[in-house]
């Protein structure tokens, strides 16, 4: 019974993901490689705890559209996306996204609390940081599926 109980609430946080990703991610995404980094970000955080200080705080709005550009310069076009990995505890949900360029990924980790029923960011991060991240080689190490998928990603990335 224990089992189906995990079973059912892993399945409802991965839906939720998947709203966010397709609600949020995604626009997000296609605005970034049309280099509307503004547009971006809002999308990215609209409705979320967060919304007020990262838009509101012009000076932190600024730092993540340069940082956003600076990674295009940097790595190239941004070209597309991919989740990842999730992982709940308690009504905590990460999740995990690749954020791709022409030569290189972004890792994007979004931070999903649940409140009455109902999912909301909490926190957001995004860098070039992607491997070795230590979350993401326990991901490896438990699910053989992901780790060939980041390792063809990473020899593809490397032989551009």
């Amino acid at each position: 019974m224990k089992k189906i109980i995990i079973a059912f609430a892993l399945m409802i946080s991965s839906v939720f993901a998947e709203d966010y990703t397709d609600k949020c991610v995604k626009p997000a995404v296609e605005f970034l490689k049309n280099n509307e980094y503004e547009k971006a970000i809002i999308q990215l955080v609209k409705g979320s705890i967060i919304e007020d200080k990262v838009l509101k705080v012009q000076q932190t709005k600024d730092s993540w559209i340069s940082n956003f550009d600076m990674y295009k310069t940097a790595y190239g076009k941004y070209t597309g996306f991919e989740k990842v990995h999730e992982a709940s505890i308690g009504n905590l949900t990460k999740v995990y996204y690749l954020i791709y360029c022409k030569d290189y990924a972004l890792q994007l980790t979004v931070l999903l609390y649940k409140v009455n029923d109902q999912y909301k960011l909490v926190n957001i991060e995004y860098n070039d940081k992607v491997l070795p991240l230590p979350e993401m080689i326990q991901m490896m190490k438990n699910n053989p599926a992901v780790s060939s998928a980041v390792l063809m990603n990473q020899k593809d990335q490397t032989n551009k």
